[in-house]
């Protein structure tokens, strides 16, 4: 990633046209316009597994609450209900996850984070070196590329969460299935 301070340019090759500052609006506009896609994705997984979590939590109430009375528990019974048990922490524990936006990057295991704004501090100082500021069709051109790049290390992060709701709804409807499968069995 280009790295931005007060005493140098980015480390970008210095080919912009100056005569094009309309499309470098338009380049620019796109990669806003490619993080808050993201942004916009982010949200929206975190609304339906938050639907989803409803969905499931509703279907195993009901399964458990209805379906189960004092009917035979034998070992059978208490393997499948601990299955199920089990099958509902792993539920919650991948929708706490998704709310959490938890992506663990390769390069920093320890860490999840979003690239979803440019610090303004970076972009003053590039603004206002003490040589050379740049044009506005400079600085558009820079923000624009270094939006991009946000956009890619995002992607990574939004493919590995995309993994985790698919986890999520097969845990959901496993969960499900073993209660129904209990209840159908032994209720």
């Amino acid at each position: 990633m280009a790295e931005m301070n007060a005493n140098s340019e980015p480390d970008r090759p210095n080919r912009t046209r100056p005569d094009a500052l309309a499309l470098y609006k338009v380049a620019y506009d796109e990669s806003v316009r490619a993080i808050d896609d993201q942004l916009a994705e982010l949200d929206h997984v975190r609304s339906r597994a938050m639907q989803f979590l409803a969905f499931i939590g509703t279907g195993t109430a009901f399964l458990v609450g209805t379906g189960l009375n004092d009917s035979q528990r034998d070992g059978w019974f208490y393997a499948l209900a601990t299955v199920g048990s089990a099958m509902s922490v792993v539920t919650l524990l991948l929708v706490g996850a998704i709310l959490l936006g938890v992506v663990v990057h390769e390069k920093k295991p320890q860490e999840w984070r979003w690239a979803v704004r440019l610090s303004a501090q970076d972009l003053i100082r590039w603004i206002e070196p003490q040589i050379h500021a740049p044009d506005e069709v400079d600085y558009l051109k820079e923000v624009a590329l270094l939006n991009d790049e946000r956009a890619e290390a995002n992607e990574v992060g939004l493919g590995r969460l995309r993994h985790v709701y698919l986890a999520l709804l097969t845990s959901g409807f496993v969960q499900l299935l073993i209660w129904a499968a209990l209840v159908w069995a032994r209720g």
